[in-house]
């Protein structure tokens, strides 16, 4: 089995978290827990509204919809496929946000709508925010070593 090593990021007071918004079915609140412990300090974390989906629909659709603009990446979790995790990758891919897809059952990774919606797919959570650590964290240095202005250019 594979041993991932994380890279802690060093950022400085003046770098902002990347936002990462966690989409997934409302029960699957243990992912969610688990990422929080593990990766708040990589990433502010953005969580769909916790209350009644069944009584408050429009809220919860308003709600989660205006923390996917406010994102910079999302992440979705997927064991089951339902209508709001499909409608919220297709919202996310809209809006032009990043989407890493995450299927540790493997059931849902070759299918052709996921696969034309998403940047990349992973079969677990560690696999998918240590490549998103060392993707944003790149970037992040890249844009201190360049005064803040995008990501450095590249020789030959």
């Amino acid at each position: 089995m594979l041993k991932l090593e994380f890279i802690r990021a060093k950022w400085s007071s003046k770098m902002k978290l990347p936002k990462v918004y966690l989409a997934g079915h409302y029960y699957e609140k243990e992912y969610r827990r688990y990422v929080v412990k593990k990766y708040s300090s990589y990433f502010k974390l953005i969580l769909p509204i916790d209350i009644d989906y069944k009584k408050y629909p429009t809220l919860v659709v308003s709600h989660d919809k205006k923390q996917l603009r406010r994102c910079d990446i999302v992440v979705v979790f997927l064991r089951k496929p339902t209508f709001g995790t499909i409608m919220e990758i297709m919202y996310a891919y809209m809006k032009k946000k990043p989407v890493y897809f995450v299927n540790p059952n493997q059931k849902y990774i070759n299918d052709i709508w996921i696969k034309s919606h998403v940047k990349r797919s992973f079969l677990n959570l560690d696999e998918c925010f240590q490549f998103l650590i060392e993707k944003y964290t790149k970037k992040q240095n890249n844009m201190k070593k360049n005064g803040g202005k995008g990501e450095a250019k590249r020789g030959k």
